[in-house]
């Protein structure tokens, strides 16, 4: 079934590994503007105008322990917690009051609550799974955006290796690190429940030897 809406947790050996944080700040404010622009300064889930979020895409390949970016979405507050819902059951993502992720994603899928209870408990089951393994960080085509020392060819080093010293601040909210702001204004994975302090990326890929998945 093709949803609008999903669940998507990020395993968490991997939070934090993300293009956001490997990128200069400079470079992540053009590339989710780009991608506020690209959607029209909507919600590419449920077409909502207001404050929105640049949220990462990844698909990964549980066979090899392989996780690609493969998205940028402009999300709104609502969905973009629905996608991080471990994140928002522990606080860290901006929602209005009442805000409850089961309605909100019956709503924008057109499903009933026995779908969404069925979608939630395969998620929790998915990220429960992926977190028993390590994983490889590929940036796909974003990759020559990450500073090379941050990086081995497409593949994100763990931060401990960047020989930059990375962004050299403390960890922080998702919902901060994506950097929301209204679209009116033109002018600006993962984590999982529960989770908290720094994570590293799981081992890295090789340079060029893998091709990777499909």
């Amino acid at each position: 079934m093709s949803l609008r809406l999903a669940v998507d947790l990020v395993p968490d050996r991997i939070w934090y590994a993300n293009l956001r944080r490997a990128v200069p700040r400079e470079m992540w404010d053009r590339l989710r503007h780009r991608v506020y622009d690209a959607a029209g300064h909507r919600c590419q889930a449920c077409g909502a105008r207001g404050i929105l979020y640049c949220h990462e895409r990844w698909t990964y390949y549980d066979n090899i322990g392989v996780a690609r970016l493969r998205g940028l979405l402009a999300l709104c507050a609502a969905c973009h917690a629905v996608c991080h819902l471990g994140a928002w059951r522990i606080g860290v993502m901006r929602t209005l009051p009442g805000f409850e992720p089961g309605a909100h994603w019956c709503k924008v899928n057109g499903l009933d609550r026995a779908a969404w209870e069925r979608h939630e408990a395969a998620a929790w089951a998915t990220w429960e799974r992926r977190g028993r393994r390590a994983w490889r960080v590929d940036l796909g085509r974003w990759a020559e955006s990450v500073p090379a020392e941050r990086r081995r060819g497409r593949w994100l080093l763990p931060e401990d290796e960047w020989s930059d010293g990375g962004p050299g601040r403390p960890a922080r909210k998702e919902a901060d690190d994506d950097q929301g702001e209204s679209s009116a204004d033109d002018g600006g994975p993962r984590p999982g429940p529960g989770g908290g302090g720094r994570v590293r990326a799981g081992g890295l890929g090789p340079s060029g030897g893998l091709d990777g998945p499909g």
